[in-house]
């Protein structure tokens, strides 16, 4: 199979891929700020800690670890572009969830 390179040949393909990013950096900008505030809110962290700011790093490298254990499995069974629209369904709410809880 003989592929083309170039963004104008695989202009669908490269859309796909900058929404992926997008929705990844949301996810991360909202880790940055949520992170810490629960730290010094729920937890009782001090504020500026370096607790606060390893709290982001742990659980987002956790995170990301355990599903991508989980995404590589299921793209295997089912193919990766519906393994990416399911967790594009199933991230989509959480900001919500989270601003309204």
């Amino acid at each position: 199979m003989l592929y083309e390179l170039g963004i104008r040949t695989n202009l669908r393909l490269f859309l796909e891929q900058l929404l992926q990013v997008f929705f990844v950096g949301l996810t991360i900008g909202l880790q940055r700020t949520v992170i810490p505030a629960l730290a010094e809110s729920e937890f009782g962290v001090a504020e500026g800690t370096m607790t606060a700011l390893f709290a982001f790093v742990v659980s987002f490298g956790a995170v990301k670890g355990a599903m991508n254990f989980v995404s590589g499995r299921l793209s295997e069974r089912a193919g990766r572009r519906r393994v990416l629209i399911w967790g594009w369904i199933v991230a989509l709410p959480i900001p919500f969830v989270i601003l309204y809880a």
